[in-house]
């Protein structure tokens, strides 16, 4: 019997993962866990009032010398969501995917008839590709809206190995540098690559969805194969002033493996003057059924208190930032397919996706370990779900 339409969503990662492994490699994500009860009924007002960093006695676990940044967005209250899982259709992929490769890479494609895939545990992928002056091109879109375009030059030689000589964060109000970085034989700076970027998104957004994208890094990159230097530009997602986790590298639980927390950003690589040689989308998230939460919150010093407790033995954490967000959690199960072929096969699918609001601490960004191998860059973050009091944090290994 025929596996039902609803039982097959399965978690991919689809974009990051695609460029990961069009890129030749990855570094694994993972995530520890632990479950704490949970904490008495708090107010939304409560929580903003209680916006100071607690005393941490712990010579494992502390606060920025420098300053640790806490933002806490000014909204009556916060939320949860659900997330639909499919928002395109075949006949949408077929309208949607030449238009998103005409923006990005002009009538390369005009000529292209679209493949199809369908993922054995549900959903699918429609994409282009073409060969054009010994360069590949490639533009992928899957019915949950996530998307990648690129080709393969800029993927391989961008920012796979190449060590992070700058850093911008926007949100953070970090002014860009003026300085000029040779790309190839010619000079580009921060505020070039974030304008080209700035102009394509504002192309792109009809193909998005209702959230709200703001740019928040740029980072230089000296190439790997010694020819100067690439940009990459991240753009994350907001729904009523809550920034989404844009980690850009999902992970599975080693203590529950029924959960996985999921990204939501979009990036631009640029490895040759004004022209954006990748555009991936991460996670495509169409939010719906909103609730609003009026309490049972946990504060942001009970957030700490589990983190410092929990984490302290066990690995040194200098956080330079606590925020809010709202991040997307997969609820797993696993069935095993009886389709011909694959008879007695076990996958993962999504049973449900919901989003709630979690504290996120930023660990002390340290690029040499952080980005040295790591394709999508995610930063080092823990998460502390706002609910119900379970810590997740992702460790490069």
């Amino acid at each position: 019997m025929a596996m039902k339409k609803r039982q097959k969503k399965l978690v991919i990662g689809l974009s990051c993962l695609l460029a990961v492994v069009i890129a030749g490699g990855a570094t694994a994500a993972v995530l520890l866990n632990r479950e704490d009860k949970k904490a008495p009924e708090t107010s939304w007002s409560e929580v903003m009032a209680d916006n100071t960093l607690p005393q941490i006695e712990s010579e494992n676990f502390g606060f920025s010398t420098s300053g640790t940044l806490i933002k806490i967005p000014d909204v009556e209250a916060l939320s949860t969501f659900k997330v639909n899982q499919e928002v395109n259709t075949r006949e949408d992929i077929e309208q949607k995917l030449p238009e998103i490769a005409e923006i990005v890479f002009g009538d390369l494609f005009k000529s292209t008839k679209i493949s199809f895939e369908d993922f054995i545990s549900g959903g699918f992928e429609g994409s282009l590709s073409e060969s054009k002056d010994n360069d590949s091109y490639n533009v992928r879109l899957s019915s949950d809206n996530s998307f990648i375009a690129y080709k393969t030059s800029t993927v391989a030689h961008s920012s796979m190995t190449g060590k992070p000589v700058d850093i911008s964060r926007l949100d953070d109000a970090e002014p860009l540098s003026d300085r000029a970085y040779e790309m190839g034989t010619e000079p580009y700076t921060m505020q070039q690559a974030l304008a080209l970027c700035v102009d394509m998104m504002d192309k792109l957004t009809p193909y998005l969805d209702s959230l709200e994208y703001k740019p928040t890094r740029v980072i230089v990159f000296e190439r790997d194969d010694m020819q100067g230097h690439a940009f990459r530009v991240e753009f994350s997602a907001y729904k009523n002033d809550v920034p989404l986790h844009d980690s850009s590298v999902t992970g599975q639980l080693i203590e529950d493996s029924n959960i996985k927390l999921n990204s939501h950003c979009v990036y631009m690589l640029i490895t040759e003057p004004d022209v954006i040689g990748a555009v991936c989308r991460c996670t495509g998230a169409d939010l719906i059924e909103e609730k609003k939460i009026e309490n049972g919150y946990i504060t942001l010093s009970e957030a700490t208190e589990l983190l410092a407790d929990y984490y302290a033995p066990l690995y040194k954490h200098i956080i330079e930032e606590v925020s809010i967000e709202y991040v997307i959690a997969d609820k797993l199960k696993t069935i095993t397919l009886d389709e011909e072929g694959l008879e007695g096969l076990e996958v993962s699918v999504v049973d449900s996706s919901v989003v709630e609001p979690y504290w996120c601490f930023r660990i002390e960004d340290t690029p040499e370990s952080n980005y040295e191998n790591a394709y999508c860059r995610e930063e080092q973050k823990i998460f502390v779900n706002m609910l119900t009091g379970k810590v997740y944090t992702y460790h490069n290994s």
